[in-house]
This record gives C-alpha cells, sequence and structure tokens, in this order.
C-alpha cells in the first residue's frame, strides 16, 4: 500500500478548507447545468461544462527558485515528506519537474515530440540530471511526478526548476521561461557563501512575476546559532537595500533537517529546521490569497447564471401564461433588443482592437527612438572602450571584456524600457478591460432588467467578476547575451600578430554590437505585439461570453414559449409546473450560493 507523505497540521487545514469549498463550488455547477439542459439552454450548459473543468483543474504553482546547489530539490522533499527527488553536488535538474497529487508513485516523462512514458521513480535521474541527460539530448520537455502527499492532494503543484547560475547555461534559461507561471515563488538561498549577486539579479527579475516571494535561507544546520543568526542579518541587509523593503521577512531553515524529521516522524527536529513556520505562512497565503480570488470568481460567475436562468424561465412562462395577441408586441421587442445586442457587442470588439492597436503603436514607436538612439551612441561608446583596453592584456581577457561590455550596453539600453514598458502595458491593458466589461455588463444588466418589466419577471441582482488578464512579460536572461564565438570571426587566424588579432576582433565586435541592438529592439518588439494581441482577443471573447449568455438565455425562452403556447393546455399547465419546480431548485442553489459568502 502506497504510504502519504503529510505536512504540518496547521499549513495541511488552509489547503483542506480551499478544497472542501471548490467542491462545494463545483456541486453547485453541476446542479446549475442539470438546470440549464432540463431548460433546453445550451450556451450556458456549455459554460459550465468549461467553468467545471477549468476549476477542477485549478491549483497552485508553488515553484522553489534559486541558485545552483542551494538544496531547492531537498526542501521540494522535505516539503512532501519523502526523499524522492535526487540530490547531489553537480548541477542536477535540467528540465522543469512538476510533483502533482497521485495514489501511486510514479514519473511520467512528457517529450517535446509529444510522447509520454511512465517510469519507475528510481530511474528519474536518466532524465532530469546533467549525468543522466546531458544538455537534455533525450528531449525531454517537462517531468510530471506523481506523490501521495496530503499537500498535492490539496490542490498544490510544486515545481522543482533548474538552478540559475550553475556552469550549465540552458538550466538558467528554463528557469526564467517559467517565471510567468509563478503563483508563489520559493527563492533559496544558503549561508555558505551567502547570497550572490546574480541571485540578487535574479531576484529582481522575478519579484513582481508572482503573488509572493518567500525568500528562504537555508542550510542553517551547518552553523552554530551565533554564525547563523549573523548570517540571517547579513543577507537580510543585503536582500532589503537590494529590493528596496525594509518589511521583506527571511525564512532560516535547514530543509534536510526537516526532511529527516518527517521520514522519522521527529516532531522536536522538525521545530529545529525551523520549517513549520515557513509552510504554514505559504499554505495560508495560497488559502487565502489566490483561492480566495478563484472561489469568489467562481461564486460570482454561478449567481450570473442563476440569475439568467431565472430570468429565461420568467419569460417562458409569461409567453405560455398570456394570451398570444398580447405577447406577440413584447415578443417582437425582445427580438429586436436581442439583435440591438449582438450588434453592440461588435461595435465593442472594434473598440478594444483601436484601443489595444494604439497601446503597441504608442510602445513600438517609443521603442524605435531608443533602437536609433542606441544605433548612434553604442558603437562610439564600444570603440572608446577598445581604446582604453591596455596593450598588454591577453586575447582571452579581451575577448571576454568585449562580450561583457556589449552584454551590459545592451541590458542598460533596453532594461530601463522593459520594465516601465511592463507596468505601463499592465495598467493600459487593466483600463480597456475595465472600460470594455463595464459598459457590456451595464448593456447586458439594462437589457434584463427592460425584458423583466416587459414580461413581468422578478430581476434578481448580479454582481460581475472582474476580468483578470497576464500581465505582459519580458525578460532579459541575465547571462551572458552573447556566447565568446559570435564575436570571434572564423575567419580569423589565431597567429595573427596581437595588434592586428585586436583590430579585426574590434572590427567583428562593432557590428556584433549593432546586431544586438536590432536583434533585442525585434524581441521587445514582437513581445509587445504577441502579447498585447493575445490579451486582446482573451478580453473580447470574455466581453462577448458575458453577455452572450444571458441574450442566448433570453432567446431560448423565446423559442421553447413560442413553441409551447399553441400546445395542449393540459400539456402547458404540465410544462408551467415542470417550470416552477425548476425556479426551485434555482431558488435552492441561490440560497447555498449566498450562504457561502457568509
Amino acid at each position: 500500500m502506497e504510504r502519504e507523505f503529510g505536512t504540518t497540521k496547521a499549513a495541511d487545514r488552509s489547503l483542506r478548507e480551499f478544497s472542501s469549498r471548490k467542491a462545494f463550488m463545483l456541486h453547485c455547477m453541476s446542479d446549475l447545468q442539470a438546470i440549464a439542459n432540463d431548460l433546453n439552454c445550451d450556451a450556458n450548459v456549455d459554460f459550465l461544462r468549461s467553468m467545471k473543468s477549468k476549476l477542477s483543474e485549478e491549483g497552485f504553482n508553488i515553484v522553489v527558485l534559486g541558485g545552483f546547489k542551494r538544496g531547492k530539490s531537498t526542501l521540494i522533499n522535505a516539503m512532501v515528506g519523502s526523499g524522492i527527488l535526487p540530490t547531489g553536488v553537480v548541477p542536477l535538474t535540467s528540465v522543469i519537474t512538476k510533483l502533482r497529487y497521485g495514489t501511486k508513485t510514479e514519473a511520467e516523462i512528457a517529450f517535446n515530440d509529444g510522447k509520454r512514458m511512465i517510469v519507475d521513480v528510481t530511474s528519474l535521474n536518466q532524465y532530469v540530471t546533467e549525468k543522466g541527460n546531458p544538455g537534455n539530448t533525450k528531449n525531454v520537455a517537462e517531468v510530471d511526478l506523481h506523490v501521495n502527499s496530503s499537500l498535492l492532494g490539496n490542490g498544490a503543484v510544486i515545481v522543482d526548476t533548474p538552478g540559475v547560475g550553475s556552469s550549465y547555461e540552458r538550466n538558467t534559461l528554463v528557469t526564467y521561461d517559467f517565471l510567468a507561471q509563478v503563483d508563489a515563488a520559493l527563492f533559496v538561498f544558503g549561508v555558505d557563501p551567502p547570497i550572490s549577486q546574480m541571485e540578487l539579479e535574479f531576484l529582481d527579475d522575478i519579484k513582481g512575476n508572482s503573488n509572493v516571494m518567500f525568500l528562504i535561507q537555508n542550510k542553517i544546520d551547518m552553523l552554530d546559532k551565533r554564525e547563523s543568526e549573523e548570517a540571517l542579518n547579513f543577507s537580510r541587509s543585503v536582500l532589503i537595500e537590494s529590493l528596496k523593503d525594509p518589511d521583506l521577512r527571511v525564512f532560516p531553515i535547514s530543509a534536510k533537517l526537516a526532511l529527516e524529521a518527517k521520514e522519522d516522524g521527529d516532531d522536536e527536529k522538525l521545530i529545529r529546521s525551523g520549517y513549520i513556520e515557513l509552510e504554514k505562512e505559504v499554505m495560508n497565503f495560497l488559502a487565502t490569497g489566490k483561492g480566495e480570488i478563484i472561489l469568489a470568481s467562481a461564486r460570482k460567475r454561478l449567481l450570473k447564471v442563476v440569475s439568467d436562468l431565472f430570468a429565461e424561465v420568467g419569460i417562458e412562462r409569461g409567453i405560455l401564461c398570456k394570451p398570444v395577441v398580447e405577447t406577440n408586441e413584447k415578443i417582437d421587442w425582445l427580438q429586436r433588443e436581442i439583435q440591438a445586442a449582438r450588434r453592440r457587442l461588435d461595435e465593442m470588439d472594434s473598440l478594444v482592437d483601436s484601443r489595444v492597436s494604439r497601446i503597441i503603436n504608442q510602445f513600438t514607436q517609443r521603442l524605435e527612438e531608443i533602437k536609433n538612439s542606441a544605433r548612434l551612441t553604442l558603437v562610439p561608446s564600444l570603440d572608446a572602450f577598445l581604446q582604453s583596453m591596455p596593450e598588454t592584456s591577453g586575447r582571452r581577457e579581451y575577448l571576454e571584456a568585449i562580450q561583457k561590455f556589449i552584454a551590459e550596453a545592451i541590458k542598460n539600453n533596453y532594461g530601463p524600457f522593459v520594465k516601465s514598458a511592463n507596468e505601463e502595458i499592465s495598467k493600459g491593458l487593466r483600463l480597456v478591460a475595465i472600460d470594455s466589461s463595464t459598459e457590456t455588463d451595464r448593456s447586458s444588466e439594462n437589457l434584463m432588467k427592460r425584458a423583466a418589466d416587459v414580461f413581468g419577471v422578478t430581476m434578481r441582482p448580479t454582481d460581475f467578476p472582474e476580468i483578470v488578464l497576464d500581465e505582459s512579460r519580458f525578460y532579459f536572461d541575465h547571462i551572458s547575451v552573447l556566447k565568446c564565438e559570435s564575436i570571434v570571426p572564423a575567419e580569423l587566424p589565431l597567429i595573427l600578430p596581437n595588434r592586428l588579432y585586436r583590430r579585426n576582433l574590434a572590427r567583428k565586435a562593432r557590428q556584433v554590437m549593432m546586431d544586438e541592438i536590432e536583434k533585442h529592439a525585434g524581441r521587445i518588439r514582437y513581445d509587445i505585439d504577441y502579447r498585447l494581441s493575445e490579451s486582446s482577443r482573451r478580453l473580447k471573447s470574455e466581453v462577448r461570453s458575458r453577455m452572450l449568455l444571458s441574450v442566448e438565455s433570453m432567446e431560448t425562452a423565446l423559442r421553447m414559449g413560442m413553441e409551447s403556447r399553441s400546445l395542449d393546455s393540459r400539456i402547458k399547465d404540465s410544462q408551467l409546473k415542470d417550470l416552477g419546480n425548476i425556479e426551485g431548485r434555482l431558488k435552492a442553489v441561490s440560497i447555498k450560493l449566498a450562504d457561502a459568502q457568509r
């Protein structure tokens, strides 16, 4: 029988509560889906099916980040209570590894060609270590590691990332690529050596790309109490200066002791490890942070569906109960209103496209100005730097100096724009989202109110959920922008006299600088255009769906009412009775959702 690895009771309780509340929402969705199906409202049936699928899969990405040899994998092993991930003294992880819940402990390998393969966890090092899979020659996309852990069973997904700053450049790049998927970031650094400049730069990148950052100083078991306090104070002061946050908190822990304690059931050792406080804070954040947002949004969406279905029942009943002559005029009016609502949606699409295009043009124009300025200034700066290099410097030293100068020049040229553009673009998108959703929600609500008045339906108030869009993100790698080989001309003989060698290398460096100016401008331009276009597409889809659900509910009510009003009176009485039963079921769901907020 598979063993279940656990979290501490206090931490586990937070996620268990979220899991229980999520199950309640899923049950309400199933009830409403059955009601919508009985009303023949296909739009709401499809919407609820999609909503159920998304909520079922909703979880928390707890991403463990940090430098090489800082104990990330050991920390993850401590979190699930089992030494399931390989650890060692060389760079281990060359691909993203995700720990998910499973009743059976096993590893599922996903390859870049789409194939998947189940392997025993004892074979894991053949796929996730540089020794077993050097340079990812086996083309592994990612690894899903299924573990019977209560932490994972309550919705968490723990992600092990490659170490930043190892001798394997690809490991660093894979970690940067995963930043956009962070819910809570656990940044691990050590005591010997303390936090490095590369780690500080990496922290600066990720600090705005996760809801919260937990800073963890690992391996405190290597020091005595006094040394541990000194290391903690030093690291905290460096982090405060770097991140400009005087209130930041650093969690001193020993992942090694925590893992041993969990495996041995040693509560005293677990307390000494410092792990309990970290786990409690992380789990509470997830359950009360993102968890609350997920559940509140689901509840508002469900209440909107309830309101639409109540209106559908009322309109269909109104058509069935009133004389044909009396209802014909009302039906004609509602059909005209529905057509007008669809036209307004098309107009809203055009307005969103127009505003997003203006944002794209605004930032690409600024980017072009920065690029043109760089073409005029960076090459002369490179020439001045080359002239300042001593004649006595060796060829390798000269080459590395050029590479470093170009990398820093490109970063300093585009870095401020990238950082400010991220913030400004996100703000602009939020304004577009708020304006378009507010206008559409107002139109939808007005249409429902007028229809309710015309057909004598009691209108139920709704609170529309806020539209949330992903922020635009762009990352510099904070490793060498260029490789050495990209500067050295292939045709340049190494036996050339030093002065001639340097002259040729300088000529090549100027061309590389111009190429890098253009290349990075292109990367940023593509990022802006792609992400804004995607955000526009998602926004229009979300806005349309909010109003179309109301529109299509009314269309269904019209269709069903018109089809039924010419039927035999006994059949109509039966249908009215069915509508009354459905209304009772809707009231029951509405009461449960109202109670869920208390």
